[in-house]
This record gives structure tokens, sequence and C-alpha cells, in this order.
């Protein structure tokens, strides 16, 4: 008995020991692992990725634009950025917060966010801020709800009425 407890405290210990060594708490590890997944979805934003933009979300997942429907579902998003992206000419975000929740299977993403867009009458763009909600399924960071407006009031509604 005695020798049993003596190799599992011995054990125990150079598990905390690698542990310490390592340096990053699991907490740590999972933020840079969400880092990472919100950095590429900002630059499959940047590069109109519509494939890999919508990969990254949820099998259903939301997207809140304001002026517009809420997109439900991936395939809708894919068709959404496919088309977004033909107008988009430059898109930059800048994550001002990330929290992950206790249980560490959730998580939101907030910050700012400009958006550059070419028309046949010339560019327009804007500057505003996002939302994202992430969920962790099967292991992997998904976007569950995103939602993206300008801090224009009434900006959309005033070029509709132009048109």
């Amino acid at each position: 008995m005695y020798l049993r407890t003596l190799v599992l405290a011995v054990l125990s210990l150079v598990f905390v020991t690698a542990c310490a060594r390592d340096g990053a708490s699991p907490q740590a590890v999972e933020r840079d692992r969400l880092e990472r997944r919100q950095d590429e979805f900002i630059a499959a934003l940047a590069a109109r990725d519509a494939d890999r933009a919508a990969a990254l979300f949820a099998e259903d997942a939301v997207i809140h634009v304001a002026n517009m429907p809420p997109l439900e579902g991936r395939d809708a998003i894919h068709r959404f950025y496919g088309n977004l992206f033909n107008y988009l000419s430059a898109s930059e975000a800048t994550l001002e917060r990330l929290e992950i929740s206790a249980s560490g299977d959730m998580a939101y993403a907030t910050g700012r966010a400009s958006n550059e867009f070419r028309s046949a009458e010339g560019s327009t763009g804007y500057t505003g801020k996002y939302v994202l909600v992430w969920k962790k399924i099967d292991d992997d960071w998904r976007i569950a709800l995103y939602g993206v407006s300008s801090n224009e009031s009434g900006a959309s509604r005033d070029r509709a009425s132009e048109r």
C-alpha cells in the first residue's frame, strides 16, 4: 500500500512539474486557440473568401446585419458572402474584447469594423462594430451568431431612400 501511494505521489509530482514547465494554463491555451480562429475569420473576410468565411460558422449559425432579415444556416451564409464579396473592396476588424465562458464551450468577441464597397455609383463605406458568439462543437470553435452594423445612425436608410 505504501509503495502504491508513493508511486502515485511521484507520478503526480512529475505531471505537475511538466505542466508547470509548459507554463500555459488550459484557459490560456483555449484563449489562444480562439484568438487564432477569430484571426482566421477576419482574414477570410479581408481576402473576400466566401468558402473560408462560411466554413467557420456552425451549421445552424445566424448572421444579423442592419436592415436585413436574419441569415440562418451555413448555406445561406455562404451565399450571402458570395454575393457580398462581389461588392466588398476592403474589410478590416479590430478585436476589442474576447471572453470565454467558465465551462469553456461558449465565447463572445466584440470589436470595431470598417468596410468599403464598390458600385456603379462609386464607392461607399462605413465604420461600425461587431459581435461574434462562438461555440465549441467537436472540440472546434465555430461561429454561432455574428452581428455587424454601422455606427452612423440612419446611414443605410438614407442611402436606400436615395434610390
